[in-house]
């Protein structure tokens, strides 16, 4: 319990409005809800009032002063009793009732000479004293406003001119990237600087070199350009054989058309559903296509000698508002959903990534994340157009992580992209990899215990980066240096990057103070040109803020720190992250619930040792240790394999909180009983 919950207290400052406790606690409902998402809240009051839900009484109180009605409405309904809030009139109060791990703050509230004071007792391990300066200060101003127009809470503006000044200092890069460099542009000029070094390696028998690499790349470009005079066309990039893939994806590059990622581990119907949807003109593979839909493929080899081609550079549009790449999420009406990213959002990442971190022709990086990942993406762009070396070993030959230890040792590989989940594998191994001078990590929670162990394997001057962004807004829209330790909390996600601005919004789209917690939105020139379907339309894929500013919405929850970092807490809807891969519950509870003898399911994502991995409970009359490894081959038609639960648990009935909906907690007490 000390490890997360260090209970400290505000002095007690004077509110400038009457004692009135029913008037009063709507203003502590109105800072609590700004103050946090979705969470629940006790109301410790000792007259008429009774202890409700915090869900209830914000989502039926429609003005401010509406609380008669309401008080009625809750008097018969019960309280969860892990409130992460409270709020007490009175001294009478006793700490130890909210002293759980989940526990923010809570408002002591008494009558002074007629007069409202208040004083905080709060969590210092989530807030600063400086937060609750500013929290104590929005209380105020919130409480003035409130009591001086009847307004909707949706129409109130959380945060004072003070404040507001204060937090907008973070929403954005402190460099951007103007007139980024088009990324055939950069190949050039790369290529021209280095024809006889090694540009991709396997680390054994493949040696490619940059020369090599560009002649291989016109090759296929050109005839890409041969097979379609489509100038909009999407190019399907589909192999086992990863060398191949990069080499693949610099020739649709070059041909100015854009590229869809796709995933050879799929099973074939996936597949199928992407082809037809993202309308793919030329599947490039290595190998011949079996039980997939697609008339026109090119099968890249790197082996036989291929012949000098004119690739005339001249005929490829430069336009860098046209499309560059379409990359696949997990969506929750059972099919994929296809984002598509723009050329220029594209340079812009990969442009202001090489010029953050300094690359240049001396970094030497290992490739371990698909490239159907946007962060292997990323790894693969910019190791190659900074002029460095990208080492991509054979997978299928691989036994075990123990030799990319091997490969890093012999090849001094300096340079690593990489998700926590197989960082806390490689590094388990207890290798020195001492070569190791930028570890850039990114895809799921980074916490300082699994930096701790990074440490004990890299040298002591390898620079640690956490880094975020959805694929909706190209690849990264925030990171962060990790330069010290911190006990007991996550690394925080950092700073906007790359053009991205970024704001801590509440339900109502209204932008929070420092140290409120609210769902992290995106905008600028990171996002999104849509899904497929709706190319160009942001009104589909963004939602509008105020001032004509289009954002797109992560579900994900978070809030502003002192330093104007962002710290990143937890998902708000249902999909979760599988190493890296966005996962939508949603989607895999509808797959499993398509099986004919499964009557409900419910799927919960389980951390064990920073490795993520999903559980199925389900309602059925069958046997499930008879059925679960047929379950388990259904599933990998419509399912990747890291979208399956390794684990299915049969019960009798689901636990349901006091909303009616399914208590995950308390169905996760069943895997330890």
């Amino acid at each position: 319990m000390e490890n997360n919950l260090k209970v400290k207290y505000s002095n007690f400052f004077e509110l400038n409005i009457p004692f009135n406790k029913n008037e009063l606690l709507i203003q502590m409902i109105l800072i609590f809800y700004n103050y946090q998402y979705f969470e629940e809240i006790s109301f410790d009051i000792f007259d008429n009032l009774k202890k409700e839900s915090y869900d209830f009484v914000i989502n039926n109180l429609t003005t401010i002063f509406d609380l008669n009605q309401l008080l009625n409405d809750y008097s018969n309904r019960k309280l969860d009793k892990e409130s992460s809030f409270f709020v007490s009139f009175g001294d009478n109060f006793d700490i130890d009732n909210y002293s759980n791990s989940s526990f923010h703050f809570g408002l002591v509230v008494k009558e002074f000479d007629k007069k409202s004071q208040v004083k905080v007792v709060y969590n210092s391990k989530r807030y600063s004293d400086l937060s609750i300066k500013g929290l104590i200060n929005n209380l105020k101003y919130l409480c003035e406003i409130s009591f001086s127009n009847e307004r909707k809470i949706s129409e109130i503006n959380i945060l004072s001119e003070k404040e507001y000044s204060r937090v907008k200092k973070f929403f954005k890069s402190k460099k951007n990237i103007e007139n980024p460099i088009p990324l055939i542009e950069m190949f050039y000029n790369i290529t021209n600087l280095n024809t006889d070094k090694i540009a991709i390696s396997d680390g054994k028998n493949i040696n490619i070199t940059w020369k090599n690499l560009d002649m291989l790349t016109d090759y296929y470009a050109q005839e890409i350009l041969n097979k379609t005079k489509n100038l909009k066309a999407n190019i399907g990039i589909y192999f086992k054989d990863e060398i191949k893939a990069v080499i693949a994806i610099f020739s649709v590059i070059k041909s100015g058309l854009c590229f869809v990622l796709l995933n050879s581990n799929n099973p074939p119907q996936r597949t199928n559903y992407m082809l037809e949807d993202a309308k793919i003109d030329i599947l490039l593979c290595d190998d011949d296509i079996v039980n997939l839909n697609c008339n026109f493929t090119i099968q890249v080899n790197i082996f036989h000698n291929i012949p000098k081609t004119i690739f005339n550079s001249k005929q490829i549009s430069s336009d860098l508002d046209n499309p560059s790449y379409i990359i696949y999420t997990s969506g929750t009406t059972g099919n994929p959903k296809g984002i598509i990213i723009s050329q220029r959002s594209l340079s812009i990442i990969i442009n202001w990534f090489i010029n953050y971190f300094s690359l240049d022709s001396s970094i030497k990086s290992l490739h371990i994340l698909s490239y159907t990942f946007d962060f292997g993406l990323y790894d693969i762009l910019s190791t190659i157009l900074c002029g460095g070396t990208l080492y991509i070993p054979n997978k299928q030959n691989l036994h075990g992580y123990i030799e990319y230890c091997n490969i890093i040792n012999i090849h001094k590989i300096n340079n690593i992209c990489i998700t926590p989940s197989l960082c806390n594998i490689i590094t388990s191994t207890d290798i020195l990899m001492e070569s190791l001078k930028i570890l850039h990590i990114g895809g799921e929670i980074l916490t300082y215990e699994m930096i701790e162990k990074y440490k004990k394997v890299i040298r002591k001057d390898c620079k640690i980066y956490n880094g975020y962004g959805p694929s909706e807004c190209t690849i990264g829209n925030s990171i962060y240096e990790v330069t010290h330790m911190k006990n007991n909390s996550s690394v925080p996600i950092g700073f906007p990057n790359g053009n991205s601005i970024i704001f801590i919004l509440n339900k109502y789209k209204k932008i929070l103070p420092i140290g409120a917690l609210g769902e992290i939105c995106i905008a600028g020139e990171g996002l999104g040109m849509g899904y497929i379907g709706n190319i160009g339309s942001l009104k589909t894929f963004c939602s509008n803020l105020e001032g004509g500013i289009y954002i797109y919405e992560s579900g994900d929850l978070g809030y502003w720190n002192d330093e104007g970092s962002i710290q990143y807490v937890k998902r708000a809807q249902q999909d979760i992250k599988i190493n890296g891969y966005r996962v939508d519950i949603l989607e895999i509870e509808n797959a499993i619930q398509s099986y004919p003898i499964i009557r409900e399911c419910c799927v919960i994502a389980n951390d064990t040792r920073g490795i993520t991995y999903l559980i199925a409970y389900i309602i059925t009359d069958s046997d499930i240790s008879e059925e679960e490894k047929k379950i388990k081959r259904y599933l990998k038609d419509f399912l990747p394999q890291y979208m399956i639960p390794v684990k299915f648990i049969k019960v009798d009935k689901f636990p349901v909180t006091n909303s009616g909906k399914v208590n995950k907690k308390e169905l996760v007490k069943i895997i330890n009983r």
